[in-house]
């Protein structure tokens, strides 16, 4: 076969990458992370003022720490995606095994605020706080499944990878639902952050030519199980449960 058949050869006989492939395969990840960064940061920019900094109402000590837990996930996310980037896989193992606790506890902390605050803000007279609760819960859901999953299969590099992925966007929901209505329209945050994985979706198919299985399983679960979330949020059962649950 001619060198124009192959592709073009390096001094070695193999066949050179392109640098678009060496670009969406090298550091994808860590554009990702920064990207997912960036969305957190403008999304709750425009509330912490009025929810953290300035509220009008008494805020519970562990909000705090479920910010303080979220952001050092986030600088986590871009300290661990750096590491395999520069080649530094082995402290990459290391830092995970000791973060696996991390993870747990933003879990953890995280459905604990949900309830708290989902009983103030009904006490405050917000008619869909209760109702809401179902959103926050099952994002926790979502992150703690994706997240052990990860840990479970983090000696298989290309699952691991995209599994700690989503559970990363999965997180970012929260942020899209903070966004001007003219970039994400009210109610859209969901999508929003599946267009993020669509994006490890189009990664694969341009650098790999297939798609890995944890997308081909993964996001459609996922959208099934974001479709099911806000079916219950708006049933008539739920309304009544949730109210019940903060009570």
């Amino acid at each position: 076969m001619s060198a124009r058949g192959r592709g073009r050869l390096t001094a070695t006989g193999a066949p050179a990458i392109r640098a678009s492939a060496t670009l969406l395969g090298r550091r994808f990840y860590l554009f990702m992370a920064v990207l997912t960064a960036a969305i957190v940061a403008y999304g709750f920019s425009r509330t912490i003022d009025r929810g953290l900094i300035h509220p009008s109402f008494v805020v519970p000590t562990m909000l705090y720490v479920h910010v303080a837990l979220f952001v050092g996930w986030l600088l986590l996310l871009l300290v661990q995606t750096g590491l395999v980037q520069t080649g530094r896989v082995q402290l990459h193992r290391a830092l995970g095994l000791g973060s696996i606790g991390f993870g747990l506890a933003l879990l953890v902390v995280g459905v604990w605020v949900a309830f708290v605050m989902a009983s103030i803000e009904t006490q405050q007279g917000d008619p869909q706080a209760a109702s809401f609760l179902i959103v926050p819960l099952a994002d926790m859901l979502f992150f703690g499944v994706l997240f052990c999953l990860g840990v479970c299969y983090r000696k298989k590099p290309e699952t691991h990878r995209r599994l700690m992925l989503m559970a990363a966007l999965g997180l970012t929901g929260a942020a899209f639902g903070r966004f001007p209505s003219f970039i994400v329209p009210h109610g859209w945050f969901y999508p929003a952050a599946d267009m993020l994985v669509f994006l490890g979706v189009l990664r694969d198919l341009g650098v790999q030519g297939r798609v890995h299985r944890v997308y081909l399983i993964g996001l459609p679960l996922l959208m099934a199980a974001q479709a099911l979330t806000m079916a219950v949020r708006y049933s008539a059962w739920w309304d009544l449960t949730s109210r019940s649950l903060i009570q």
